[in-house]
C-alpha cells in the first residue's frame, strides 16, 4: 500500500471508540467490521443468539456474548442487551442483521446505556417494505419501477395481467427468497396465496446488470461507501464475491434517500441499471457484505464514530474479496463446462477469502460449525438453508406474541 495513503489515513482518523457491542456476529459482514474497529484499537464485542458465530469466534473478540432469540423472545432480547451494555461499559452498540428490527424497536430503552447506531423503527419499516420503500423513491422524485401491492389472489391475478414480465415478491423477505421471475401465472397463482398479514408485490420486471451497495451514514450524511457487481450469488441473492467498482450515479441516488430521510446506520441497496439508468429495486436498512471490500486503512470504522463526517470513506485495496466456502458450496455447482470452470477459477485466485485469516484462524473453522447448525436448523423447520440461517433474527413487518423475559 503507498505510504501517501498510510499517512493519509494516519492523518485524518479520530480517537477510537474504546468499546463497541455487535450484534448478529454469524455474518462475515460482523467479522469484517470487528477486524477494522480492533485495528483501530477498539476494544469488540459480540452478541448473539446461535451457538456458533463467525466474529465471536476471532481472536479479536473481547467476549462472545449469549442472548436470547430476538425474533422469539424479544424483551428477554432486549433485558440481555441492556445487561451487556452496563456490564460492559459499551460506547456504542452496532446492529448488523436482521435483529436490528428488535433493537431500534427498543432503542429508546437501549439507548439509556450507550448510542445506538440505527434510525428509528417507522424509517426501518418503510425501507425494508418491498412496496413502501417504492413510494419513498417516489417521494424523493427518483427512478423506481412500477410496483403493485397485492392481498388476496384476485388482485395478484390482476396485477399479473398488467405485467406480462414481472417480478413477483413477498413484501418482507431477505436474500430475494421467495421471490419468482417471468414464471407462468398459472404456476404463480399457484404458487402465491396472498393475504393481508402476508402482502406481495407485483413489480414491472427490468432486464440488467445487478449491482449493490453499502453504505454508513449519520445524520443523514454519508460517512463510507461502496458498490459492487452481484454476480456470484447464493440463489438469487446474498452475494458471496465481491468487486469494488465506482459508480457515482448511485452514490448520488444513496446520497439523495439517506439526506431525505436523516437517515443513522448501515444501509444497503441493490440496483439494476436498465434502460440507460439505475433503478433501486430494493433496500436493506442493516449491514452487508460489502463491509468485506474494506481495508484498515480505508477507515470505515472512523465512519461510525461521532463528531463533524470528514471524507466519504471508500475501500482502496486492489484485491477482491470472496467467501471461498461459499464459492465452493454454491458457485462451483454451477459449472457445466470446462471453460466455465476456468473462468471461475481465474476469478477465485483474483480475490482473498474473507473469513480465512493466518492470525484469526478460529472464524474459519466456526464457519463449518455454523454451516452444521444452520443444516440442523433446515431440517428441523422443514426449510432451506437461507431461511433457517435467519429464523431467529428475521422480521416480516408484524410483531407477534413472544414469551416475556
Amino acid at each position: 500500500m503507498p505510504v501517501c495513503r498510510w499517512v493519509g489515513w494516519f492523518l485524518s482518523t479520530n480517537l477510537p471508540l474504546e468499546r463497541v457491542l455487535f450484534t448478529g456476529g454469524r455474518s462475515p459482514a460482523t467479522l469484517a467490521l470487528l477486524r477494522l474497529f480492533a485495528a483501530h484499537g477498539t476494544r469488540a464485542y459480540v452478541a448473539e443468539s446461535i451457538p456458533f458465530n463467525l466474529a465471536g469466534a476471532s481472536r479479536f473478540c473481547q467476549k462472545s456474548l449469549k442472548v436470547p432469540p430476538p425474533a422469539q423472545e424479544s424483551a428477554a432480547f432486549v433485558a440481555a442487551l441492556e445487561q451487556y451494555l452496563k456490564e460492559y461499559r459499551i460506547e456504542l452498540l452496532i446492529p448488523t442483521c436482521e435483529e436490528v428490527f428488535y433493537v431500534s424497536r427498543w432503542k429508546q430503552t437501549l439507548e439509556k446505556h450507550c448510542e445506538v447506531f440505527t434510525s428509528t423503527i417507522d424509517v426501518l419499516t418503510n425501507l425494508h417494505s418491498k412496496y413502501q420503500f417504492v413510494q419513498i423513491l417516489g417521494g424523493l422524485k427518483l427512478s423506481a419501477p412500477e410496483t403493485v401491492r397485492v392481498e388476496t389472489s384476485a388482485q395478484l391475478e390482476a396485477a399479473l395481467a398488467e405485467y406480462p414480465q414481472y417480478v413477483l415478491k413477498a413484501e418482507f423477505s431477505r436474500f430475494s427468497s421467495h421471490v419468482l421471475i417471468n414464471q407462468p401465472v398459472e404456476q404463480a397463482l399457484a404458487e402465491v396465496q396472498p393475504s393481508p398479514e402476508q402482502a406481495w408485490v407485483v413489480q414491472r420486471f427490468l432486464p440488467g446488470q445487478q449491482f449493490c451497495s453499502y453504505t454508513v451514514a449519520r445524520a443523514g450524511k454519508i460517512r463510507a461507501h461502496c458498490v459492487y457487481a452481484s454476480v456470484h450469488c447464493v440463489g438469487q441473492g446474498s452475494t458471496i464475491y465481491f468487486e469494488s467498482v465506482s459508480v457515482p450515479e448511485i452514490e448520488q441516488i444513496v446520497a439523495k434517500i439517506v439526506d431525505g430521510l436523516d437517515y443513522t446506520g448501515q444501509i444497503a441497496f441493490d440496483f439494476i441499471y436498465s434502460e440507460g439508468r439505475y433503478w433501486p429495486i430494493e433496500c436493506n436498512p442493516r449491514a452487508t457484505t460489502g463491509t468485506l471490500l474494506f481495508e484498515p486503512q480505508d477507515g470505515l470504522s472512523q465512519a461510525f464514530a461521532p463528531g463533524d463526517a470528514g471524507p466519504v470513506h471508500r475501500p482502496g485495496g486492489d484485491r477482491n474479496r470472496m467467501v471461498a466456502f461459499a464459492m465452493w458450496l454454491f458457485a462451483m455447482p454451477q459449472v457445466r463446462s470446462l471453460s466455465a470452470f476456468q473462468a471461475l477459477w481465474t476469478e477465485m485466485q483474483q480475490a482473498d477469502d474473507a473469513v480465512f485469516r493466518a492470525d484469526d484462524l478460529q472464524p474459519f473453522w466456526a464457519q463449518f460449525q455454523l454451516m452444521f447448525e444452520t443444516w440442523r436448523r433446515s431440517r428441523k423447520h422443514k426449510t432451506d438453508l437461507l431461511s433457517a440461517s435467519t429464523l431467529d433474527i428475521e422480521w416480516n413487518g408484524h410483531w407477534p406474541k413472544q414469551r416475556s423475559a
